[in-house]
């Protein structure tokens, strides 16, 4: 995914994501199932700009998530579930499954790195879409606070350009 997420290489993220899903073919549902699911919808969602897609995977993914207690994903999902709500519109219900999820990612309980810098990304897009910019500094000045908790440098560097955006808002240029 960092391939296509971060890089822009669509056809080596696309080949990863598909390889994946023949290494999982004819496996009983684990969390990979759900993992690929939800990675699939990101991608489907804010790479190839396909709804339909995004929200069949998402769908899936979820469901496994749910069933089998896959804590980790199923945040994960939900984040990016907010997301895609906000951009439908949808905007009260999709920022408070944003914060629920971004509040679960910073509380303590998940153990992947990765999984809590999305929950962050996912709010601090979201807020940045429908210009809610007092919820973002709030989201923003807490990912600080978890990724000096954390020792990760990940989320200062990489949410930089969140802080462009609110220093602008802000007059503070």
């Amino acid at each position: 995914v960092e391939n296509l997420d971060t890089l822009g290489a669509r056809a080596v993220g696309t080949g990863w994501l598909g390889r994946a899903r023949e290494e999982l073919d004819g496996l009983e549902p684990c969390e990979e199932h759900a993992w690929l699911e939800i990675w699939e919808a990101h991608c489907a969602f804010l790479i190839h700009r396909d709804l339909d897609a995004a929200r069949e995977h998402l769908a899936a993914g979820l469901a496994l998530a749910r069933e089998h207690e896959f804590r980790e994903a199923g945040v994960f999902g939900s984040g990016l579930e907010g997301l895609m709500l906000v951009a439908e519109g949808r905007i009260r219900d999709g920022l408070r499954r944003l914060d629920r999820a971004t509040t679960a990612a910073g509380s303590g309980e998940l153990r992947s790195v990765e999984t809590i810098g999305q929950a962050y990304c996912y709010v601090l897009r979201g807020c940045e879409q429908v210009h809610d910019f007092e919820r973002a500094a709030e989201w923003l000045d807490r990912a600080v606070e978890v990724s000096r908790r954390l020792r990760v440098a990940y989320f200062e560097s990489y949410c930089r350009r969140h802080y462009v955006i609110l220093h602008l808002w802000r007059g503070a240029w």
